[in-house]
């Protein structure tokens, strides 16, 4: 059996290593960081485990998908997010019901021919120029780690018109404690840590690869699983290069900035998740620590993270204030302990996930591409099926990848 790298040990890393060693294949993970997991990163905030990364099962229309049946294979029980939505207007909040503006903006692109693709921003202006309908769609897409400026108005419609996403939570686990244990019972001893791979040397029948440390390894293919990020960052070193079309699909593919901001409070202030809010797009109650610990989680991408970046300690100030605000309580005198986690500043990753740009076409199909039947590229941002950045996403690529083995 051929002798198989694979960079990265985000979750399409560990997937494809499990598939391919289940049939027979030698396998071995190059990991630059400490921890295995990528994006689905874990750690503790008052001593309580949390994630820092990524958090939900995402199912489309409410149908399993490969994540959903590994969690219930592991008899893993998923509680569904049912809270109540409220919109948050001019200070003011009310049921949830879509504005008659933004049903008439999803009208106006569902039927309007785009002839060439442009800026989510520049349809927005084009329909209207009321500012509440440019600020809505910046807490919409948030979601989508970008912001209405660089959203693909495409891609948006098509994403869109596509699925309707189902949310769940991991009642007893969280999901990056899960992953790692998931994993580590497979894959543990294939797995080499701190290893940060600086050039990748190949031909068609062999693979040469150099790490940070100048150790030499020689494999016969190789799996390449990292953050679209390093991509294009020209992090690992390609020789020969890689054909001008990939390079040019890398950078097709956007890569959001963003923080995930993590709340714990002595009570539950919010009953209902609120939704575009004025320093954060949403607020949404968990609990942690077996449904003991109240805490409000946010994500900030897009625009949102630009304002944090021009004042973090602010921002953070402000966000405690808008949930005293949208609580009707002293949110300052009840906050126990919060954390940030900045995906933009982490090391190997570099951004949260990725998204699509105006013009990115058909990029994705272009990036995953294999060359000479040597070098697979998986991950997220591969995925053509739009649930790029969502887990279960990531771990099709690696499903689709491990069929052809």
């Amino acid at each position: 059996m051929s002798k198989i790298a694979i960079i990265g040990a985000g979750v399409s890393g560990l997937m494809v290593a499990n598939l391919l060693m289940e049939k027979g294949y030698n396998v071995q993970i190059f990991e630059a960081q400490n921890y295995i997991g990528g994006r689905v990163k874990g750690g503790f905030l008052s001593d309580i485990p949390i994630d820092l990364g990524g958090q939900w099962l995402h199912q489309i229309a409410n149908k399993p998908n490969v994540l959903t049946q590994i969690l219930k294979e592991k008899k893993i029980v998923l509680v569904p997010d049912t809270k109540d939505e409220a919109l948050v207007i001019g200070g003011n909040t009310c049921n949830n019901e879509t504005p008659k503006i933004v049903q008439d903006f999803f009208e106006y692109i569902s039927t309007k021919q785009f002839d060439e693709d442009q800026s989510l921003a520049v349809t927005i202006t084009n329909f209207s120029k009321d500012p509440f309908l440019k600020r809505y769609f910046e807490a919409y897409v948030n979601d989508m780690a970008t912001s209405t400026s660089t959203m693909s108005t495409k891609k948006f419609l098509e994403i869109n018109q596509s699925f309707v996403p189902y949310d769940y939570q991991l009642k007893d686990t969280t999901m990056s404690h899960f992953i790692k244990a998931y994993f580590n019972s497979s894959v543990i001893d294939v797995i080499r840590l701190n290893t940060p791979i600086l050039e990748i040397n190949y031909t068609k029948n062999i693979v040469k690869l150099r790490s940070f440390d100048n150790e030499l390894f020689e494999f016969d293919k190789c799996i390449i699983s990292v953050p679209i990020s390093q991509l294009q960052q020209n992090k690992i070193i390609f020789s020969p290069s890689l054909p001008t079309c990939k390079i040019e699909a890398f950078n097709k593919i956007g890569m959001g900035k963003g923080i995930k901001v993590i709340l714990f409070f002595k009570e539950e202030l919010l009953l209902q998740t609120y939704f575009n809010g004025e320093y954060a797009p949403y607020y949404v109650s968990v609990a942690y620590n077996n449904s003991k610990q109240p805490a409000i989680i946010t994500l900030l991408m897009g625009n949102y993270a630009e304002i944090y970046y021009k004042n973090p300690k602010e921002t953070i100030k402000n966000i405690v204030k808008e949930i005293g605000f949208l609580s009707g309580k002293d949110s300052n005198s009840l906050l126990m302990d919060f954390i940030v986690q900045d995906w933009s500043r982490e090391p190997y990753i570099e951004g949260t996930y990725s998204f699509a740009l105006v013009g990115e076409e058909n990029a994705r199909e272009i990036a995953k591409e294999s060359i000479d039947n040597v070098l697979f590229f998986i991950g997220e941002a591969m995925n053509t099926n739009n649930v790029n950045g969502f887990i279960h996403g990531a771990i099709d690529t690696a499903v689709e990848l491990a069929e052809r083995f």
